[in-house]
């Protein structure tokens, strides 16, 4: 039983070292025949010229030839189909060997066109082929040897033991078919791989295709969504102003008609009370901006970063005048970025350097530099500046620096800021300015790329 098992697994062992055979991809396999079918017509024609050049007669000759003539042409009518083109070819081939031999008079070197055409037929890869024709090779020297031993051999021992020696000539041939059969088995390995390799490159093309479908239905739902977000956005804007500006009116007219009758405490809470809605106005406005940024796709443009900061500046005058502000501003680079979102983060650094000045006139220093993240802009001021607690979190939404209270504002300037310089790929810090003060800073890449994740998509 043991010996049964290790013979099974020698065997087996075996079977996977030599080729499969029948692995050819069919046009391959025609390629192949039709090479081999044009060298059998070549031997159809030749062989019997050869014959004449010998010596032979012309009917002679061409009977010799008539049998390679009949397996091309029956191999040419029947074609590549797998068994019966490819043996007819196979017997054609063997057929101008053994005649040859017969043609020289058994000399030697004329044998040598056995070995040829063994290797030559290991092309189709097909087992069949391969054993029929060493079979071929063993029975044309063992009977051919013993009824016409001067046929095929021209050596005395090989006249005489016609079987020994056609068993010696099957072996080189063997030989010889040795090397074609490695080569065979490694071409069977290489593609083998081959399909792998292209099932695979399929499968991720396939993946890829899939996962583009899943990214441009995702990408319909997300602008979906942000439609109707923005929808919602507005209609809540508007329907939470509209109460506020009815509060305000009234209370303006209370005061308007009843200023006579009211005294300086009814003044002050009526005071109060509007300040509340304009400032709950203004809130209401600053979400609905923070909201809107990022919802339409980036178009980013080649701008004039000076042009931007004069734009952004005018839209600031009554500020800078009244605080009496001093603007400085370098000469600034053309950048790549969305024009309005750019103003708008230039138009909220200046006008949070300006109502965070204190006591001090406030003096604003713009200016721009090249470094390997793009080019990185400066907004630095003289004002209370940023405590380090604070530098990260006053990105944040309704975070208010801690030397700042008391400043009227929503929360919402920096966060809109980093908002609009995420959107960009880029990052935006704050650090301690040279003498007192802040150093707002941020980076506009060379080719703005959308950020995968912006903290407040969801």
């Amino acid at each position: 039983m043991r010996n049964a098992t290790a013979g099974r697994a020698a065997v087996a062992q075996v079977r996977r070292l030599l080729p499969r055979g029948h692995t050819l991809p069919p046009e391959e396999l025609r390629r192949r025949h039709r090479a081999l079918l044009i060298l059998l017509w070549v031997h159809a024609v030749l062989v019997p010229l050869w014959g004449v050049a010998r010596g032979y007669g012309i009917g002679h000759s061409l009977l010799e030839g008539g049998a390679i003539a009949v397996c091309a042409a029956a191999a040419t009518v029947v074609g590549a189909r797998r068994g019966a083109g490819p043996l007819l070819v196979s017997l054609g081939l063997l057929t101008s060997s053994a005649v040859i031999v017969h043609l020289s008079g058994g000399v030697i070197e004329a044998h040598f066109h056995f070995f040829v055409v063994i290797v030559l037929l290991t092309l189709y890869e097909d087992w069949m082929i391969f054993l029929f024709a060493a079979a071929f090779v063993v029975l044309h020297h063992g009977i051919g040897g013993a009824l016409d031993p001067h046929a095929v051999f021209n050596h005395p021992d090989a006249e005489a033991h016609p079987w020994r020696w056609a068993l010696l000539h099957a072996a080189y041939v063997g030989a010889a078919g040795l090397g074609a059969i490695v080569t065979w088995r490694l071409n069977e390995d290489l593609r083998d791989q081959h399909v792998g390799l292209i099932a695979e490159k399929q499968a991720a093309l396939e993946r890829a295709e899939a996962a583009e479908r899943e990214l441009e239905r995702y990408a319909g739902e997300l602008e979906r969504s942000n439609r109707e977000l923005d929808e919602f956005a507005s209609i809540a804007s508007h329907d939470l102003s509209a109460p506020l500006l009815t509060v305000s009116g009234f209370l303006t007219l209370l005061e308007e008609r009843y200023a006579d009758r009211l005294d300086p405490e009814a003044e002050e809470f009526i005071a109060h009370a509007v300040g509340g809605t304009l400032r709950m106005q203004h809130l209401i406005s600053s979400l609905l901006e923070y909201s809107r940024v990022g919802r339409a796709g980036l178009a980013p443009e080649d701008l004039d970063l000076t042009a931007v900061v004069r734009e952004a500046l005018a839209g600031l005058r009554g500020p800078i005048e009244e605080a009496g502000a001093e603007i400085v501003v370098d000469p600034l680079p053309v950048v790549r970025a969305q024009p309005h979102e750019l103003a708008r983060l230039v138009q909220n650094l200046v006008a949070n350097a300006i109502k965070y000045a204190g006591d001090a006139r406030p003096v604003v220093h713009v200016s721009a530099r090249d470094t390997d993240e793009g080019v990185e802009i400066s907004v630095v001021d003289n004002g209370v500046g940023v405590d380090p607690a604070d530098r990260e979190l006053i990105f944040k939404m309704f975070h208010r620096r801690a030397a700042g209270r008391g400043v009227e504002g929503t929360g919402l300037g920096l966060a809109i800021c980093e908002r609009i310089v995420a959107r960009h790929g880029g990052r935006i810090w704050v650090d301690a300015a040279p003498g007192g003060g802040s150093a707002f800073r941020f980076t506009l890449p060379d080719r703005p790329r959308v950020a995968r994740v912006l903290r407040e998509a969801a």
